[in-house]
C-alpha cells in the first residue's frame, strides 16, 4: 500500500458544533459527506494561549505535535514570540518533507516566516498574518529563498475562500503532473506522497459572505437563526477586559444584532464548506482520493453570544472545542468519537499514518489506535487550557473547572454532561467538592509539568 497523501484544511474561528451533522442551523453538506467517509471526534480542543490571537499558539500546537505552553517560542503575553513557533520543534509538514513527501502551504500561516520556509518545498496565495479584508488578503508567491519581503507582497483577487481553493486546486493539479513527468508514462505513473496545508481565512471577521450565501440565512427569523441557549445580553464579569472580539456588537448584547452576526457566520462556513466541496471533486475526480487522507479542522471556536461575548478568548466550550473530521485509508465510515482530544494529537497521528518518524519533545496522543480499534481506550483522562494571565482549565468531559486569577480570583464548576453550555456553575455545591478538588489537582499539576509562569506553588 503506498503511503498516504495527507490534505490538511484548516478554518479560522469554526465552533464545533456549526456542523449540519453536529445539528446546526449551518449548511455543511460537503463537510457532512466528508464526516459520514470518515470518522469524526466530538471532543477535540484547543488550549487557548498567551495571546488574545489565538489562532497563533492553537497552529503552533497541530504544527509541532506540543502543548500549547509548549507549542510557541515564548510565552511574554501578546509578544511575537507567544505568536511563532518554538525554534526547536520541528513542524509536521518539516518532519514529512524529511520522509519523503512533497510539502506544500497554501492561505493563512501565523507562526512567523522562518517556520513555514523550513516545512515547505512549494506553496501558492500565502498570506502571513491575522485577519484581513476577505476580498482583499495580502498574499505571497511562494519563495524558495524565504525572505518574503513586503515589496513581493500583492493582494489577491477575489474572495479569500475562492482564492485560496483555487490555490489547493492548481497545486494538486501540478502535483499530479510532475508524478507523470518523473515517470515518464500515465500508464506506470507512481505520485509521490504529498502534504499539502490549506489553511482558509474563513469564518474569521470580517463577516461578509458573498451573497448566494448570506442569501440562506434570514437572521429576522428566530426559527431559521437561533440564539444559543447560553446567551447573555451582559458578559460574564470575567471577560470583556477590552479584547478587540467584544467591541464588536453594542453591550449590552442585542437579541437582533447577535442574530445578524450568526447569520452572516453560517453564511461564511457555508461558503467554506462549498470551496472545500470544490477541492474534493477535483481530488475524486483526478483519481487521487483513494489515497489520500483528509483532515478538517479549525484553529479555535467562538462566542456569537453566548455567555455574552463575541470571541474567543475565554475557556468556555464555545471557545476550545472545534470540529475534528479524518477520512481516507484506513479510517473507518461513519464514526463519531468523543474521547478528549487535542491539537497537539495531530502531529503523531498524521506521522504515525505516513509510517514516518516522531520527532523529540512530541507531548500529543497518536489516535491511530482509536480510529481503527473501536476497543482502544482514551489517550488522557484530562485536557487543559490557559488564556493568558487570566484563568486556566481542567476538564475530564463530565465536569470542568475554569480557575479565575484575575481580575477576579474564583472558581467555576460545570457538569457538562447535564448541563453543556455551561449555565449552572456548580463550583458551591458540596456534592461537587471531590470533583473540584480532583480537577484542581490535575491542573496544578500539569501548571507545574509545563512551566506555566502563573502556576501555583506548592
Amino acid at each position: 500500500m503506498p503511503r498516504p497523501h495527507i490534505l490538511f484544511l484548516i478554518a479560522d474561528d469554526h465552533r464545533h458544533d456549526v456542523l449540519g451533522v453536529a445539528g446546526s442551523p449551518a449548511r455543511t453538506p460537503h463537510l457532512d459527506a466528508l464526516a459520514a467517509r470518515g470518522t469524526r471526534l466530538g471532543r477535540h480542543h484547543c488550549q487557548g494561549g498567551m495571546t488574545g490571537a489565538i489562532c497563533a499558539p492553537s497552529r503552533a500546537s497541530i504544527l509541532s505535535g506540543r502543548e500549547v505552553l509548549a507549542a510557541t517560542a515564548g510565552l511574554g503575553i501578546g509578544t511575537p514570540q507567544a505568536h511563532d513557533l518554538a525554534p526547536d520543534a520541528p513542524t509536521l509538514p518539516q518532519v514529512l518533507r524529511g520522509d519523503g513527501y512533497r510539502t506544500y502551504g497554501v492561505g493563512k500561516w501565523h507562526n512567523g516566516t522562518e517556520s513555514f520556509h523550513r516545512s515547505f518545498d512549494d506553496g501558492a496565495q500565502i498570506f502571513f498574518g491575522g485577519m484581513s479584508e476577505h476580498t482583499a488578503v495580502p498574499v505571497h508567491d511562494y519563495d524558495p529563498t524565504g525572505v518574503y519581503p513586503e515589496s513581493s507582497r500583492r493582494i489577491a483577487e477575489g474572495f479569500s475562500t475562492e482564492v485560496f481553493a483555487q490555490a489547493v486546486i492548481e497545486l494538486l493539479e501540478a502535483h499530479q503532473r510532475r508524478g507523470t513527468e518523473r515517470s515518464g508514462t500515465e500508464e506506470t505513473e507512481e505520485i509521490e506522497p504529498f502534504f499539502l496545508w490549506a489553511a482558509f481565512t474563513a469564518p474569521h471577521d470580517p463577516r461578509t459572505p458573498p451573497e448566494e450565501f448570506a442569501a440562506l440565512y434570514d437572521s429576522t427569523d428566530p426559527a431559521a437563526v437561533p440564539l444559543p441557549e447560553n446567551f447573555r445580553t451582559a458578559a460574564v464579569d470575567t471577560t470583556n477586559l477590552g479584547e478587540r472580539d467584544e467591541n464588536l456588537a453594542a453591550v449590552p448584547r442585542d437579541p437582533e444584532e447577535v442574530r445578524r452576526h450568526l447569520a452572516d457566520y453560517y453564511g461564511m462556513i457555508s461558503h467554506l464548506d462549498h470551496g472545500i466541496g470544490q477541492i474534493l471533486e477535483h481530488l475524486t475526480a483526478s483519481g487521487m482520493i483513494e489515497n489520500t487522507l483528509v483532515v478538517y479542522t479549525a484553529d479555535h471556536g467562538l462566542a456569537l453570544g453566548q455567555h455574552g461575548m463575541m470571541g474567543k478568548q475565554s475557556l468556555y466550550e464555545h471557545s476550545l472545542r472545534v470540529p475534528l473530521i479524518l477520512a481516507g485509508p484506513g479510517i473507518e465510515a461513519g464514526r463519531v468519537l468523543d474521547p478528549l482530544t487535542l491539537h497537539a494529537d495531530l502531529l503523531p497521528t498524521l506521522l504515525g499514518c505516513a509510517g514516518a518518524p516522531i520527532p523529540a519533545g512530541v507531548q500529543g496522543h497518536d489516535l491511530g489506535a482509536l480510529l481503527t480499534d473501536e476497543g482502544a481506550t482514551a489517550p488522557r483522562e484530562v485536557v487543559h487550557a490557559a488564556y493568558v494571565d487570566r484563568a486556566r482549565m481542567a476538564s475530564d468531559g463530565a465536569h470542568k473547572l475554569i480557575r479565575h486569577l484575575r481580575p477576579i480570583r474564583r472558581d467555576e464548576l460545570y457538569a457538562l454532561r447535564t448541563d453543556p453550555g455551561e449555565v449552572h456553575d456548580v463550583a458551591a455545591d458540596p456534592q461537587q467538592a471531590q470533583s473540584l478538588a480532583r480537577l484542581a489537582a490535575s491542573l496544578a499539576t500539569w501548571q507545574q509539568d509545563s512551566g506555566d509562569p502563573w502556576a501555583e506553588r506548592p
